[in-house]
């Protein structure tokens, strides 16, 4: 029966090992697309093309008596305020409008769907 040395099965792990660390930077695969992490400085290069600073993030929207906000480039702002060089124009429960230089421009929320947990499992509703 062929067998290999254990000084060659060593090689061999630590060729594969360290071949596999040089191919590029192993990162989480469940972190969101555009991630940053604490320690890092730099955003993936993909990313700059897409969110760049002139980019009208909606985060939230908030209805109520009070009155009816949204919060946009991490700002909260009311109708008729300016965020960024736009003018926001209407709140909607899922949208807002905005003017910027003569053009209506319209964000809305990614929609949520909540569904009820499995009665049968445990922790499930009643």
């Amino acid at each position: 029966m062929f067998s290999l040395g254990s000084a060659f099965k060593q090689a061999l792990l630590f060729s594969l090992l360290s071949g596999s660390l040089m191919a590029g930077e192993l990162r989480d695969p469940m972190e969101p697309y555009g991630y940053l992490s604490a320690g890092s400085d730099a955003r993936d290069p993909a990313m700059n093309s897409v969110l760049d600073e002139n980019t009208l993030r909606l985060s939230g929207i908030f209805i109520g008596p009070g009155g009816n906000s949204a919060v946009i480039n991490n700002r909260r702002v009311y109708v008729g305020e300016q965020i960024d060089g736009a003018q926001l124009v209407t709140i909607e429960p899922h949208a807002v409008e905005l003017e910027q230089q003569g053009d209506r421009i319209k964000i809305e929320l990614l929609p949520i769907s909540v569904k009820a947990p499995a009665k049968a499992l445990s922790g499930g509703g009643k």
